[in-house]
């Protein structure tokens, strides 16, 4: 995995690692959570099916602000 990242030239990466996503399936109403790979860069959060093949998308995070789930609660915010 780590020789993936640098030939997508992820060297610049703040985080890297596995979320769950949500999904539901509107014809059958189906819900599931379906496991990804995801980059968090200075530009946005790329989000890959497996961290061998090229990304899924791109969320752009410009003017957003991130904070780490346990720090907020710990900061009460």
């Amino acid at each position: 995995m780590e020789k993936n990242l640098q030939l997508n030239n992820f060297i610049n990466a703040l985080l890297t690692g596995y979320l769950k996503l949500k999904t539901t399936t509107f014809l059958i109403g189906s819900t599931r959570w379906e496991e990804r790979f995801v980059v968090l860069t200075n530009v946005g959060l790329l989000y890959f099916e497996n961290p061998n093949n090229p990304p899924i998308d791109l969320f752009p995070v410009l003017d957003c602000e991130i904070k780490d789930l346990d720090q907020a609660k710990e900061r009460g915010g």
